[in-house]
């Protein structure tokens, strides 16, 4: 189940009012491709955590294992 990016953290309804909400899609081949996946959020992270204004990260991550 998707939840719709406006109703979970839009400006002024949901639960994370004014949320930065960034997705990453992994389709991997291998546990390397996840690493990545990963990486690119650490990576994004940082960056964000440098802004003055910064309160914290999430990270939701669903695997799958067929």
């Amino acid at each position: 189940m998707a939840m719709d990016m406006g109703i979970a953290a839009s400006t002024t309804f949901g639960i994370a009012k004014n949320a930065y909400i960034i997705s990453v899609k992994v389709l991997p081949r291998d546990e390397a491709d996840i690493v990545k996946g990963i990486d690119v959020i650490l990576n994004r992270h940082k960056q964000r955590r440098k802004n003055s204004n910064f309160e914290g990260s999430v990270v939701d991550l669903s695997l799958g294992i067929e």
